[in-house]
């Protein structure tokens, strides 16, 4: 699964309120 720049969707992974985003798409990372 490629990781763009906003969130994929729920259908290749939990929403980012329950997984946090890996720190190359993170802001706050």
């Amino acid at each position: 699964t490629i990781y763009p720049e906003y969130l994929p969707p729920a259908d290749d992974m939990l929403p980012a309120e329950e997984q946090p985003l890996p720190a190359t798409v993170s802001p706050t990372a």
